[in-house]
C-alpha cells in the first residue's frame, strides 16, 4: 500500500516520506531522526558514516580475509616505504614478467618488468587489471553445487568419485580412466603441464583437451606445415625497414606483443636512424593498423586472394597481375628490402596460409635477422592434446563419465557445450567467478587468484617465469595443481616445491 496522509492533511514531503520508511525497517533511528537536521549535524553524521564504512572494510576479523595486521612487522617492510616484488602475468597461456608494488604488505600497483623479454618494462590493460581483480568482491568464495552454495567436504567426495571413476575401465576397455577428461587453455607452465601428464600416464585412458576463446591452433599446425616439427617464431620489429601486416595482432594480442610495440617504436623515431615503414592489410581497425603508414581495407575474401598473390609474387616470381592496384608496390617494397622485410599474418587464417606466409619471410631471406625459430614454448605433451569439438563429439555419445575443466569458458560462446555437458554423470569446473561453463557444470570450485599461489607459466620465447603469491588467498580458493591432485587421490604437495623444477628446466 502506498503510504498516504489521511484525509485533509497536506502530503508529506519525499523526505518525510522517507524517514517512515527507515523508521519501520529500523526502529532504532525514530529518536535520531525526529530532531531536525540542520548542516552542521548532518555533516557529523555524514563524516560518522564515512568512519564507520572504513572501519568496516578494515576489520581483519571478515572471515575469508587474509590481510591481518601484523604483530611483528615482515623483514624487510619499513612503514611508510613500497616493496616491489617479481612475478609473472599469464594472458592466453603466455607469461609476461611484471613487478607488484606492495604498501605494508599489500599489493597496490601492477608494471613491467624491464628484465624479462616478454614485457621489457611494459604492461597491458590485463596486466593492469590484476589488482581491481584481486580485490573484486564478485569473486567465488565458496563450492556450488548445481548453482546453490554447498560445502568443502561434499566437494570432497565429489572429487574422490571422480577418481573412483577414473581409476575403474570401462566395459570392453582394459585402461583405466577411458571416460576421464580434462579441459584447460594453452599451457606453458612447465608445472601444470608435467602434472597433467603424470596423470596421464597413471590413466592411460585419459584425455587432454585444450581450448582457447582467441585461439592460435592455426599458427601452431602452420608452424607445424613449414618445418615439420613444433616450433614458434620469434620476431624482430625493431631490425625490419619494411613491414607488411596481414590481418595482424603484431602490436595487441600476439605473444610478445608488448616487446613487440616497444622494438617498433624504437624505429619510429628520427633520432635512432632511418624509420620503418608499415603496411597494414585489415578488415577491421586494429591496433596495428592505426600505427600504419598505409593502411589498406580488405573482406575477409580479399584477404585470402591477397595472401595467395602476393605468395606467387614473392615465391614463384611471377609478374604482377590482378589484385588491388597497391599490391604490385608493396611486394616491389618487400623484395627491395631482402634481410629486412617481414610479413606478419593474423591467427584467424588457415594453417596453409599461416605456412605461405612464413615460406614468404624464408625467400625475404629474414631469417636470424628479423625473425628467428625456436623451440615452442607451448607445453609438448607425450601424447598430443585433443580438440574441444572431439570432446563435445565424445560427451554426446556418452563417453565421457567425468570432465575437470580448469579455468576456461567454452559454454559462453558455444551452446553445444552446454547442452552436452548434460550428458556427464559428474562435471567439475574451476573458475575465479560462477560463470556460464560453471553453472553449467555440477561442481564449481572456486580458483584462487594468480596473486595468491605459486606457478610458472613460459613467455613467448620460451623464456620460463615464476610466478610468487603476493598475499594470502583473500576468498579463499584451490590452485589448478591442488584440484588435479585432489581429483585423482594423488599426494599433495605445496604448489612452490612443485614449481621449483621450473628453475631447473629455465
Amino acid at each position: 500500500m502506498l503510504d498516504m496522509p489521511p484525509v485533509g492533511q497536506a502530503p508529506r514531503t519525499a523526505i518525510e516520506m522517507s524517514d517512515r520508511a527507515l523508521v519501520r525497517h529500523f526502529p532504532q533511528l525514530e529518536s535520531a531522526l525526529s530532531h531536525t537536521l540542520d548542516r552542521r549535524r548532518m555533516l557529523k553524521l555524514l563524516g560518522l558514516a564515512l568512519a564507520s564504512g572504513g572501519v568496516a572494510g578494515c576489520d581483519p576479523g571478515t572471515p575469508g580475509r587474509g590481510f591481518v595486521s601484523a604483530v611483528r612487522a615482515a623483514e624487510g617492510v619499513v612503514p611508510g616505504l613500497p616493496n616491489v616484488y617479481a612475478t609473472a602475468h599469464v594472458r592466453d597461456g603466455y607469461a609476461e614478467g611484471i613487478l607488484v608494488t606492495h604498501q605494508m604488505g599489500r599489493p597496490i600497483k601492477v608494471e613491467g618488468n624491464p628484465g624479462h623479454p616478454s614485457s621489457l618494462g611494459a604492461t597491458d590493460v590485463m596486466a593492469q587489471a590484476l589488482i581491481y581483480d584481486f580485490y573484486d568482491p564478485d569473486r567465488a568464495t565458496g563450492p556450488l553445487h548445481k548453482g546453490m552454495p554447498t560445502s568443502w567436504p561434499d566437494l570432497a567426495a565429489a572429487m574422490q568419485k571422480m577418481r573412483a571413476t577414473a581409476m575403474t575401465p570401462r566395459a570392453g576397455s582394459t585402461h583405466a580412466g577411458e571416460g576421464l577428461r580434462i579441459l584447460t587453455g594453452t599451457v606453458t607452465s612447465p608445472t601444470l603441464g608435467r602434472t597433467i601428464e603424470r596423470i596421464l600416464a597413471a590413466f592411460p585412458g585419459a584425455v587432454w583437451h585444450e581450448w582457447d576463446a582467441i585461439g592460435r591452433e592455426n599458427v601452431t599446425r602452420g608452424l607445424g606445415l613449414a618445418y615439420g616439427a613444433p616450433a614458434a617464431v620469434i620476431v624482430d620489429p625493431g631490425q625490419a625497414d619494411v613491414l607488411l601486416a596481414l590481418d595482424s595482432d603484431l602490436l595487441d594480442s600476439a605473444p610478445g606483443h608488448l616487446s613487440h610495440a616497444r622494438a617498433f617504436a624504437t624505429r619510429r623515431n628520427p633520432v635512432n636512424g632511418t624509420m620503418n615503414r608499415l603496411y597494414a592489410v585489415e578488415p577491421t581497425p586494429s591496433l596495428t593498423g592505426v600505427a600504419a603508414d598505409h593502411r589498406f581495407i580488405a573482406t575477409p575474401a580479399l584477404m585470402n586472394e591477397v595472401i595467395g598473390r602476393l605468395s606467387a609474387r614473392l615465391l614463384q616470381n611471377e609478374a604482377p597481375s590482378g589484385g588491388p592496384d597497391w599490391l604490385s608496390p608493396v611486394a616491389a617494397d618487400l623484395r627491395a628490402h631482402p634481410g629486412r622485410a617481414l610479413v606478419h599474418l593474423g591467427p584467424d587464417y588457415p594453417p596453409e596460409a599461416q605456412a605461405a606466409v612464413l615460406a614468404m619471410n624464408e625467400a625475404l631471406g629474414g631469417r636470424r635477422q628479423v625473425f628467428d625459430i625456436v623451440e615452442s614454448p607451448l607445453y609438448q605433451p607425450a601424447v598430443p592434446t585433443s580438440t574441444l569439438t572431439a570432446l563435445m563429439d565424445d560427451m554426446e555419445r556418452g563417453a565421457v563419465q567425468a570432465l575437470l575443466i580448469l579455468d576456461v569458458n567454452p559454454a559462453c560462446q558455444s551452446p553445444r557445450f552446454a547442452a552436452a555437458l548434460k550428458h556427464v554423470p559428474t562435471s567439475i569446473a574451476l573458475s575465479d567467478r560462477p560463470h556460464e561453463t560453471a553453472l553449467a557444470a555440477h561442481w564449481h570450485v572456486p580458483l584462487a587468484h594468480a596473486m595468491e599461489e605459486w606457478g610458472d607459466a613460459r613467455g613467448h620465447d620460451g623464456t620460463v617465469a615464476l610466478i610468487q603469491p603476493q598475499a594470502m588467498p583473500l576468498y579463499g580458493g584451490m590452485n589448478a595443481l591442488s584440484a588435479l591432485y585432489a581429483c585423482l587421490g594423488q599426494p599433495l604437495r605445496p604448489a612452490m616445491d612443485m614449481a621449483r623444477p621450473a628453475c631447473v628446466i629455465a
